[in-house]
């Protein structure tokens, strides 16, 4: 638990550390009244508000719905691939965890030393995957994100992750317990 509480908390500040770099080299993006929606610019909020809310969440949701299940499939393909198989597990579950975060973390952490799942773990949630770029694109359309910069970000967040991580192993030395997974905890055989 402890290795878990202090992954969330690398994770945390590597993301300010990004957060400053971010500001100090490329400012700060200032909001013109233009740019931000009517129903923000007003004091109070009309039934309209509330159901156009509620209709663009729904569409928000089967956005990233889409987006998890066609890499679920594409992982499931690649899975399937005799070359996919014969990789080294450690560069399958990076491959995996590069389309779909958390389909790599669930690689690693069958297939690879507890040590090298937890550094892998930690580069896969601060890069958080294609999947999740894809899914923060789908719904920011018409913004002024750019692909390329974002992913140069995600990547230091998942390097600054990872050398955190390494670091955290390094002086605290945790000893994992072997993980049981929720079925295996709770099944008897027959």
């Amino acid at each position: 638990r402890r290795a878990g509480v202090m992954l969330y908390v690398i994770t945390l500040f590597s993301s300010l550390l990004i957060g400053i770099f971010l500001h100090i080299f490329f400012g700060a993006a200032t909001e013109k009244s233009d740019d931000i929606p009517p129903y923000v610019q007003r004091k109070s909020l009309s039934p309209a508000d509330f159901t156009g809310s509620v209709k663009r969440g729904f569409s928000t949701l089967l956005q990233v719905s889409a987006f998890l299940l066609f890499f679920a499939a594409v992982i499931g393909c690649l899975s399937a691939l005799p070359r996919f198989s014969a990789l080294p597990p450690i560069l399958s579950a990076l491959l995996a965890g590069g389309l779909e975060m958390t389909s790599g973390i669930s690689l690693a952490e069958s297939t690879v030393s507890p040590e090298n799942a937890y550094l892998l773990t930690a580069f896969l949630t601060g890069f958080a995957g294609l999947s999740v770029c894809l899914q923060l694109f789908s719904v920011s359309e018409g913004t002024e994100l750019r692909l390329l910069p974002y992913l140069a970000a995600k990547t230091v967040h998942g390097l600054l992750n990872a050398g955190f991580a390494a670091l955290y192993l390094y002086l605290r030395k945790p000893e994992f317990s072997p993980a049981r997974g929720v079925l295996a905890a709770g099944t008897t055989s027959t």
